[in-house]
């Protein structure tokens, strides 16, 4: 909490787009780097460890989409009782429905200044 990048000394970013590409079928794009430990790319065989290490992250987050997907199908709603993982999906999801009923694409000053902790939040 109240800790923003600048105020760490190492910095992992990660991206990840997910793009439809049929019914029941979602196609990840996802890029990883750092700021630190740069040696590890000279390091023999590290971009098989990275592989198996997001192949082991996937297949588990895999497990849930295809539940929530089957309560999807089945008329449930997936973001009725959020945990704090989904906070981050939550927020992202009020702010796509507010631009999508006429709402104004720009942050608001309260959303520019947030903490990357204030972001899993979710009463306003």
């Amino acid at each position: 909490r109240d800790v923003t990048a600048e105020d760490c000394e190492n910095h992992l970013h990660q991206i990840h787009f997910c793009l439809p590409s049929r019914e029941g079928h979602t196609r990840l794009l996802y890029r990883m780097s750092m700021d630190f430990l740069g040696w590890l790319r000279y390091v023999p065989g590290i971009q098989n460890v990275w592989k198996h290490v997001a192949g082991q992250v996937l297949g588990e987050d895999l497990v849930l989409v295809v539940g929530q997907q089957d309560r999807l199908k089945r008329g449930g709603d997936t973001w009725a009782h959020p945990v704090s993982y989904d906070k981050m999906a939550v927020r992202y999801r009020r702010w796509r429905n507010r631009i999508a009923e006429g709402g104004h694409v720009s942050q608001t000053p309260v959303e520019a200044s947030m903490s990357a902790g204030d972001l899993f939040e979710l009463e306003e």
